[in-house]
């Protein structure tokens, strides 16, 4: 129980050690692969705009964790 206190606070210290150019470049590449899999999933129009909305949201949850802290 210790060591798992422990860890999570030293991976916080190491996320705000983050710049935010570093978080928001981390983010904006999780961003670009999931846009790209909505490109290769092949569905309609409507399909890969609802998979773009998904990885806007993805996107906006990363930089919140990341470059808000």
């Amino acid at each position: 129980m210790v060591k798992k206190t422990n860890a999570s606070v030293y991976i916080d210290i190491i996320r705000s050690a983050a710049t935010k150019a570093e978080c928001k470049k981390s983010c904006a590449a999780i961003d670009d692969n999931c846009r790209q899999e909505c490109l290769d999933s092949g569905g309609s129009t409507n399909d890969v705009n609802q998979c773009y909305m998904k990885c806007n949201e993805q996107y906006l949850s990363c930089y919140k964790e990341c470059c808000l802290l």
